[in-house]
């Protein structure tokens, strides 16, 4: 967790766990949902981090109490099983995908079109990043195989 004295919550939404988990997250852009009722964020994120043990521990203990505030896309991996997972959470829809081969990526834009259609107001961002969301995806689906062994290897050459 990066920090400053006082906080209790990561300024960078970057977390690296004794359990083998990492976490990082980027906010959905365009969110509206809330729910005065519910739990910050920066609760949840803390307490799933310090108390989850695998990757769908921390899903269920970042869902627990959720406000909807600071509406997050979490990418999360798990360094004992080899599992990665990309978490979208909205107030009243999330999606949850998990892998253990593949990759997942985040940005600002919505991939779950619940969440992206009828958890966000339309401020152009979303159109112009779906719309290149889809491009990537392709690309990186195209590539990810022929150069991953590639990637492999400089990352070899350069430890």
């Amino acid at each position: 967790m990066q920090n400053v004295p006082g906080y209790i919550d990561s300024m960078t939404d970057f977390y690296v766990t004794d359990a083998g988990l990492g976490i990082t997250g980027t906010t959905i852009a365009g969110f509206v949902g809330y729910d005065v009722r519910g739990m910050p964020e920066f609760i949840r994120a803390r307490k799933a981090t310090q108390y989850a043990n695998n990757i769908d521990q921390w899903v269920k203990l970042v869902n627990e109490g959720n406000n909807g505030g600071y509406a997050n896309i979490w990418l999360l991996c798990n360094i004992n099983t080899g599992e990665i997972a990309r978490f979208e959470q909205g107030l009243k829809h999330q999606e949850l995908l998990e892998s253990t081969d593949g990759f997942y990526y985040g940005c600002n834009a919505c991939h779950n079109p619940r969440i992206r259609n009828l958890e966000c107001v339309d401020n152009g961002y979303n159109v112009i990043l779906v719309n290149k969301l889809v491009h990537v995806e392709h690309a990186l689906k195209n590539y990810y195989q022929r150069y991953l062994g590639q990637l492999m290897m400089a990352l070899l050459r350069e430890s």
